[in-house]
């Protein structure tokens, strides 16, 4: 199971500044134009709140996203910052987009895979322990039974207690 990783503050500030092209909803996802680094460099020139290093890498958040990738047909249209189309994607675009798509379904699949293999040799080594040897689950609650100190036995020789006196000296 994998949680959503939560918009950075430069890429909500994009979505801000720019809803056509960063749109919250994936559905209004379009590609974007060619070039589109510089004009977003040059705004983020005049905003204090984000830094070129957090625009940098939301942009890359934005552009390797798969259901981005996906939008990179070829002849689909490109839309700049204000969301009017200024060119198409073509077609060597479009097919490494592709190809970065399926590497990424690939690495993804054997990743899945490996995990199921470490898991079937975790539960294999797991039944080949003798029974002793496996570790007891641990029961939800616990009951703590506390015994009373042991008594000692009476000594035969009584006990003396010896007190030392303190002479305190004035001036």
């Amino acid at each position: 199971m994998s949680l959503k990783k939560p918009p950075s503050r430069a890429l909500l500030a994009l979505r801000e500044a720019f809803p056509l092209a960063f749109p919250a909803d994936d559905a209004a996802l379009r590609p974007l134009a060619i070039g589109i680094r510089e004009p977003i460099l040059a705004w983020t020139a005049t905003r204090p709140e984000v830094n070129v290093k957090q625009v940098h890498a939301a942009l890359a958040y934005h552009c390797t996203r798969i259901t981005y990738r996906r939008l990179l047909i070829e002849g689909a249209t490109r839309i700049n910052l204000q969301g009017a189309p200024v060119g198409v994607v073509t077609a060597a675009a479009a097919q490494l987009a592709r190809v970065s798509v399926e590497q990424d379904r690939a690495a993804a699949a054997t990743k899945a895979l490996a995990r199921a293999q470490q898991l079937e040799r975790h539960a294999a080594a797991q039944a080949k322990l003798p029974a002793a040897a496996k570790p007891a689950k641990q029961p939800t609650t616990a009951v703590v039974q506390v015994a009373a100190p042991p008594v000692a036995a009476p000594s035969k020789r009584p006990t003396v207690v010896v007190k030392k006196r303190r002479s305190i000296s004035g001036p």
